[in-house]
């Protein structure tokens, strides 16, 4: 019985990490095809190219969420990963102005509101878990 309920819980969050790597996907290779044209916007390409290798690195958190064993030192990697991803989203999020921001919490279109930001929810919620998980396992309990 308990093994069922560890089984549906990790089938659960599978389902969450896979539905939040599709977007994720879409949007990486988005931005790499479009790095190009961007860079005009950005103040060239090396600024450009530092906010998607800070970005690839939550995609590749959540990336090691789904595949990568469960111990603690891959815990610490993966919580790593995510903070980095989270702190370029914030970066591109900043880079676009007030106009991003405003867009960011107006929720004119909700459903692409939400199929940009879920992939960074369940990134952050996952940041959270891994953080409060290696919190507890360094300070006992």
């Amino acid at each position: 019985m308990i093994e069922n309920l560890t089984s549906n819980k990790q089938k659960l969050i599978n389902f969450f990490l896979i539905t939040a790597l599709i977007p994720a996907t879409i949007y990486m290779i988005l931005a790499i095809l479009s790095m190009v044209s961007l860079s005009v916007f950005y103040g060239g390409i090396i600024p450009l190219i530092m906010y998607l290798a800070i970005s690839l690195s939550g995609y590749m958190g959540l990336l090691r969420l789904l595949f990568w064993k469960k111990t603690r030192k891959n815990d610490l990697i993966n919580l790593i990963f995510l903070l980095v991803g989270l702190i370029g989203f914030v970066l591109i999020v900043n880079s676009g102005g007030k106009q991003s921001w405003y867009w960011l919490f107006s929720f004119k279109n909700p459903f692409k509101w939400l199929l940009f930001i879920y992939p960074v929810l369940i990134g952050l919620i996952f940041t959270f878990i891994l953080g409060f998980k290696f919190i507890k396992s360094c300070f006992g309990q």
